[in-house]
C-alpha cells in the first residue's frame, strides 16, 4: 500500500491510504486534518449483506469536532464502528477517523438517524440517538459476521457467511451514564420504578419490538410524558 497527498478545499493535506483505488484526489469531497481518512477495505464481497446499516448511501451531514458541518453522501460501517463518506454514487468510499467527529446524522426513507459518539467502557463509540427527556434512549447498531456451519472454514456460494445486525439499548441517565437496557419489558419497567404501571400499560399498547428503533423511540417519547 503507498501514502497519497490529497490537497483539500482549504489546502490541508490529507494522507490516505491506498488499497488498489485509483489516485483521485477529488474523491475526497471535504478537508480535515492528516491521517483522518482512509480508503474502505473492500474485503467484505463474498459475504452475504453488508458491513453497513443501509445498503446505498444516504444524504447526510457531519459534525466535526472543530465546529465544521458537512453535508455529503454517507453510510454507517456498523461492522467497523466507521462513518463512510462518498462524493457521489459511483466514487470509492473513504472512511473517515473516529475521534473528528461528534456526531453525523443520515437520513434514510423518511427517518433522520442521528448517531453521537459516546465514550462507555473507556472505548468510543458511535449509539442511535432514539429519544431525549430525563432519560434519552440510545441503541448500540453493530454487524457481526455469522460463519455458515455448512462451509465451514471455506467459502460456498450455497451457504455463505454473512453479516447479523445486533441492537443493544441503553438509557442516558441525568448524570450521564448510561445504563444497559435487557430486551424485555420488564426491564424496562424497572427502568422507571416511580412509574411502572404506566409504563406497563405503554408497552401493552405499542407492543415492544427491539428490532424497530422508531417503535422504541415511540415509546420512549411517551413514557417521557408521564
Amino acid at each position: 500500500m503507498k501514502l497519497i497527498t490529497v490537497l483539500g478545499i482549504l489546502c490541508y493535506s490529507i494522507h490516505i491510504q491506498a488499497q488498489g483505488v485509483p489516485e483521485i484526489p477529488s474523491q475526497v469531497p471535504f478537508s480535515v486534518s492528516s491521517n483522518a481518512v482512509k480508503t474502505f477495505d473492500q474485503r467484505y464481497e463474498k459475504i452475504k449483506g453488508t458491513p453497513t446499516l443501509f445498503e446505498k448511501y444516504n444524504d447526510g451531514k457531519i459534525f466535526f469536532t472543530q465546529e465544521q458541518e458537512r453535508v455529503m453522501l454517507m453510510n454507517y460501517d456498523a461492522f467497523n464502528d466507521q462513518v463512510l463518506i462518498k462524493r457521489d454514487t459511483g466514487a470509492v468510499p473513504f472512511a473517515i477517523r473516529k475521534d473528528v467527529i461528534e456526531k453525523f446524522i443520515i437520513t434514510q426513507e423518511g427517518h433522520t438517524y442521528e448517531f453521537e459518539r459516546i465514550t462507555f467502557n473507556q472505548k468510543d463509540g458511535y449509539f442511535l440517538k432514539l429519544s431525549t427527556g430525563k432519560k434519552t434512549l440510545y441503541c448500540k447498531v453493530s454487524k457481526v459476521i455469522h460463519r455458515s456451519k455448512a462451509a465451514g472454514d471455506h467459502y460456498s456460494e450455497a451457504a455463505p457467511d454473512e453479516f447479523l445486525v445486533l441492537n443493544q439499548y441503553y438509557l442516558k441517565q441525568e448524570n450521564g451514564t448510561l445504563q444497559e437496557l435487557q430486551k424485555s419489558r420488564k426491564s424496562i419497567e424497572n427502568a422507571f420504578p416511580d412509574n411502572k404501571a404506566e409504563v406497563a400499560s405503554i408497552l401493552k399498547k405499542h407492543k415492544v419490538n427491539f428490532n424497530d428503533y422508531w417503535k422504541m423511540a415511540l415509546i420512549f417519547d411517551a413514557i417521557d410524558k408521564l
